[in-house]
């Protein structure tokens, strides 16, 4: 039996981890020679760095910032570089791209892969494209959010930290979540809630995943001082855009 000790230690070890993939930043050199054409002829070359949102995000070196393109509007790209690639269908798919407007048919050839072995698709298919970077650090995504509260009436006090990060290779996907709120009054009690969450997910097909979670909670409002809960589930994607995903999950969930 693993002691509770252990498992606040545990737990603040995961703690720490997680906050560090959230802020550490790193420099990679990168190919900097993609190459983008608008329909309008415009050309740019730098670095492709995502396709999010319906917007193309790509960076010269003389660029202060990354400049957005609307997708709709891109013509041609060509790149030598590793990407992956997300489709409408929910395929996830890890490698060189281009594309090109063929046989005037709207919106073109997206074309996966190399000439050899590649897979064309319409270029509104693409939902997201994001560089397929070797480095563990540099395929993490997450965000933070921070928020605090101060009443003066009644030195009333309420603190909240949301914290995410996502690592994904191939059809698996890793999350790590850290929720933790902490109020109560300068002069009373206090009262504190911290909670780590782990989700494993893995793609079975185009409309198909399952997967499996970890939760530590530790809540004076429930007097709980550590609860460890493991499960399983099993979803399917029902509808994917590039602005918006409707998937529904079901699962069971035991303590542990």
């Amino acid at each position: 039996m693993i002691s509770n000790q252990l498992l606040l230690r545990l737990y603040r070890f995961g703690t720490s981890i997680l906050l560090g993939c959230l802020f550490v930043l790193t420099a990679f050199a990168k190919n900097v020679d993609d190459v983008v054409v608008l329909k309008n002829g415009d050309r740019l070359t730098g670095e492709i760095k995502s396709l999010q949102g319906g917007e193309l995000r790509i960076k010269a070196d003389y660029m202060a910032e990354a400049v957005r393109l609307d997708w709709t509007r891109v013509e041609r790209i060509e790149s030598k570089s590793t990407f992956l690639i997300w489709l409408v269908d929910g395929k996830l798919i890890t490698d060189v791209m281009r594309l090109t407007a063929k046989n005037g048919r709207d919106g073109g050839d997206f074309i996966i892969g190399s000439s050899q072995q590649s897979i064309r698709v319409q270029q509104l298919d693409v939902i997201r494209i994001a560089p397929a970077d070797k480095q563990f650090w540099q395929s993490l995504e997450g965000s933070i959010d921070l928020g605090f509260n101060f009443t003066s009436g009644n030195d009333q006090y309420n603190a909240q930290l949301l914290a995410t990060t996502t690592y994904r290779t191939g059809n698996h996907s890793f999350t790590a979540s850290i929720d933790s709120a902490f109020s109560g009054q300068t002069e009373g009690s206090s009262i504190t809630r911290n909670q780590f969450t782990f989700d494993y997910r893995k793609r079975l097909n185009d409309q198909w995943y399952v997967g499996g979670l970890f939760d530590a909670l530790r809540s004076d409002q429930q007097s709980l001082k550590l609860r460890l809960s493991t499960g399983a589930l099993v979803g399917r994607n029902l509808k994917q855009t590039d602005h918006t995903r409707f998937s529904v999950y079901g699962g069971v969930v035991a303590p542990c």
